[in-house]
């Protein structure tokens, strides 16, 4: 290309509005990953909070995915501590829409036994030793295509199955 022809402007234009479009893009980019560096601003990646909650017998602990992208992995763990030790099983509910959108190999320890109501996954596991008992979910959001909120709830339930201690807390799934 010769910019001293007829059309050579022309082209000439077209390009430095093809570098101004494309180094406004990166540049927005840099100063999107910039702001979540620098702030708790939710603009790529994962972002991981943490609930708890506690009572006379229990304290409940949940590290989740505060938000997340399609295809990345990410954790949800549990964590339950009674001063007293486990001499039962420990039982665990968690809101089963919330894990509809996330693929998932199964907690880490697997359950002893696992079912389901309406609402919720109910898994019962063997009673840890010492007075901590953690599970893990490895969760991969499966990519959706827009925007979406799940929410979740999870509970220590007692053995009468009514909750000794819950969090709730939501998940943004991003695109």
């Amino acid at each position: 290309m010769h910019y001293d022809e007829a059309d050579g402007n022309a082209s000439r234009r077209k390009r430095r509005a093809l570098y101004l479009v494309f180094n406004t893009f990166v540049s927005l980019v840099v100063l999107a990953a910039v702001l979540e560096a620098r702030t708790d601003a939710p603009v790529y990646g994962i972002d991981t909070d943490t609930v708890s909650a506690s009572n006379e017998s229990a304290r409940l602990e949940v590290e989740y995915p505060a938000v997340t992208r399609g295809q990345l992995v990410t954790t949800l763990a549990v964590t339950v501590t009674s001063d007293a030790g486990f001499d039962e099983p420990v039982v665990l509910a968690i809101s089963a829409d919330y894990l509809d959108p996330f693929l998932t190999q199964g907690p880490t320890p697997e359950s002893s036994s696992e079912t389901a109501d309406d609402s919720d996954v109910i898994m019962t596991f063997d009673p840890p030793p010492g007075n901590t008992f953690s599970v893990r979910w490895n969760l991969t959001a499966q990519p959706i295509g827009m925007f979406k909120t799940v929410s979740a709830r999870v509970a220590v339930l007692g053995s009468d199955q009514a909750p000794l201690v819950s969090v709730n807390f939501d998940t943004k799934l991003r695109p």
